[in-house]
């Protein structure tokens, strides 16, 4: 069953660390609607804050599960089931999902429409989207060290901590709805998405006994999304006569 210091830790991912991102979401908002160039936020410094807090969260989880004298198996960083059909299953439904996301950034590229959708949903969100080739250098770290560390936090440490509770249905829909609730910084309908990818990953997750799926398909869905996001930022760079003009911090 879970110590003490489990229900503190998963206290931190359930209420505090979703609080602290919301808040400092909030202060670039309100610092935006006080007259705030947004071109003047520094993303490749918030990717670089994001990538240290990631690890260091995820080395803490780490370093408490194995403080306790728990099994890497049972965080979900064994070798999974023994069941090559759990395995497949959870290798399809993997690549199904990547196809799709493929698919929808692919829309992007041929529909201008598509992409003003895309733009009205991100809404004020874009000032923590990556419009440059460095910052979309440094999102792709960003993304290895979500897809790692929160696959550990939120898959690994999180269902292990509520299926202890609930059993594991219960376990894979109220973590899948915690890293919605982390992510509402993000917008309400955002964080709906990010839910439903938590789900995704959980089921991932369920299927192979193992985080190493979740973690690379995690990886791959965020690079794929910031590379779409990229692209459609990246055209308000062009110049009146459609040449591409550098961007701030271009490189």
């Amino acid at each position: 069953m879970p110590s003490m210091l489990d229900q503190l830790f998963a206290l931190f991912l359930v209420v505090l660390f979703p609080l602290y991102n919301w808040n400092e979401a909030r202060k670039v908002r309100r610092d935006i609607a006080g007259g705030l160039d947004p071109a003047k936020i520094d993303t490749a410094g918030d990717y670089r804050k994001g990538i240290a807090i990631l690890w260091a969260i995820g080395i803490a989880g780490v370093a408490l599960w194995l403080f306790q004298s728990r099994s890497w198996d049972a965080l979900g960083m064994g070798a999974g089931t023994d069941s090559a059909l759990r395995w497949a299953g959870g290798i399809a439904v993997a690549v199904a999902g990547l196809v799709l996301t493929h698919l929808q950034a692919a829309q992007l590229g041929r529909s201008e429409d598509a992409r003003k959708q895309l733009l009205d949903q991100l809404g004020d969100l874009l000032f923590f989207l990556p419009k440059t080739k460095r910052e979309f250098y440094l999102f792709k770290w960003l993304s290895l060290a979500a897809g790692v560390c929160e696959e550990i936090l939120y898959r690994g440490f999180l269902i292990w901590f509520i299926a202890s509770y609930l059993g594991i249905l219960p376990a894979i829909l109220l973590s899948s709805l915690a890293f919605g609730v982390a992510h509402s910084y993000q917008g309400f309908s955002n964080a709906v998405q990010t839910a439903i990818i938590g789900l995704w990953m959980a089921i991932l997750f369920w299927l192979t006994g193992s985080v190493w799926i979740p973690m690379v398909t995690h990886f791959l869905v965020d690079v794929i999304g910031g590379r779409m996001i990229y692209g459609v930022l990246s055209q308000d760079t062009r110049g009146p006569g459609g040449e591409q003009v550098a961007a701030p911090g271009e490189a």
